[in-house]
């Protein structure tokens, strides 16, 4: 049994979260180096050699809301050949991120990793991550293996994400049961590299499908399941399953209409609508709330008033200190306790551990 603080805590995470888990993940400025790499040697992306694209190479996520926006002043050809982009460089975000993943995991990961496991298990916490990655639900997977060697520890990742999703084996199967089996609710606001969809511009009813978590690396996600014949299939069968779909990324700043006519993507949202107004206490992991990104402000600022609420800001930016409060206190209504206590060079692994003592298993 066990027994948890009676308010109700809600994590969100940001980069900093993945990068604190390992060094291996990388960072925005770390990408925006990477995709300029890609760019002289991609024939597909000699475009963005075009000056008009120069000031937003530094920031990937800026250049993909760019690019998949149908501006008023862009010509409709023009649109066309940035939506081929847009759908281009997602798929490459995506296989970044994923090799960055593999490397992560291709050697130990901390400690720590493992009671915010068995914190999350135990706690059926709330979180909301901003993350295209999988590095949460892959240091789940693995403490679970570690503590439950016999369990369907991908089902239980899966049904962690609690929307409508389907496994990517559904187009040939059926669907996973027994949704109560679950380690703690997961909402990946910005979509996931293990996401995918047709790629259409317009996809309001569209089923989005996921590959399960299920290995130490996003390259061996559900060749081979742990019970079950059915989940487990050929490297190329997958490769078929996956041959029209690409990864489910939202960009995270400026508009985002288009994605959010889909009803999968609106149940997203209402979920982190309704747990930040029921959360008491707000752990902010690692993300710098970008004065750019005005949804997530709104988001905040409508969803967290009526009842007090205390903010933990847990970032490793010390010098960045005054700012990010600054930040946080604009973002959140008035009257939110926002504490500075984990903003400190060990912020992840401090919060961990504060969160796990509070925790009694009996």
């Amino acid at each position: 049994m066990t027994e948890a603080k009676s308010k109700k805590q809600l994590l969100i995470l940001g980069s900093g979260f993945s990068k604190a888990v390992s060094e291996k993940m990388p960072t925005v400025r770390e990408l925006a180096e990477a995709l300029k790499q890609q760019i002289n040697e991609d024939p597909e992306l000699k475009d963005l050699e075009d000056p008009k694209y120069q000031h937003l190479l530094n920031d990937p996520e800026l250049l993909l809301t760019y690019l998949a926006q149908d501006q008023p002043w862009k010509k409709s050809w023009e649109a066309l050949k940035e939506r081929a982009l847009f759908l281009r460089i997602s798929k490459w975000l995506a296989e970044q991120i994923e090799q960055c993943e593999d490397q992560a995991f291709g050697v130990e990961i901390p400690e720590w990793t493992k009671r915010l496991a068995k914190w999350l298990n135990e706690t059926k916490a709330w979180v909301i991550t901003f993350n295209y990655d999988t590095v949460l639900e892959r240091a789940c997977w693995l403490y679970l293996k570690e503590v439950k060697p016999q369990g369907d520890h991908h089902a239980i990742i899966f049904n962690s994400y609690r929307i409508p999703l389907a496994p990517i084996q559904s187009r040939i199967a059926a669907v996973l049961g027994d949704l109560e089996d679950y380690m703690f609710d997961l909402v990946k606001l910005h979509g996931s590299i293990n996401w995918f969809y047709s790629g259409l511009e317009e996809f309001p009813g569209e089923q989005i499908y996921c590959r399960l978590v299920n290995s130490k690396s996003p390259y061996k996600d559900d060749y081979v399941s742990e019970r079950s014949i059915l989940w487990g299939v050929s490297q190329e069968v997958l490769k078929m399953l996956l041959s029209d779909r690409i990864n489910f990324i939202i960009p995270p700043v400026a508009e985002k209409s288009r994605f959010y006519s889909n009803r999968t993507v609106r149940s997203l949202w209402g979920k982190a609508r309704d747990y930040l107004q029921q959360a008491e206490e707000i752990y902010v992991i690692g993300y710098s709330l970008p004065d750019t990104d005005l949804t997530t402000k709104l988001l905040l600022q409508t969803a967290c008033v009526g009842k007090t609420k205390t903010v933990y800001i847990v970032n490793n930016n010390v010098k960045g200190k005054e700012n990010l409060l600054r930040r946080y206190k604009d973002a959140f209504p008035e009257g939110t306790i926002v504490r500075d206590d984990y903003i400190r060079p060990d912020a992840v692994e401090a919060m961990v551990n504060d969160l796990c003592k509070e925790v009694i298993v009996c």
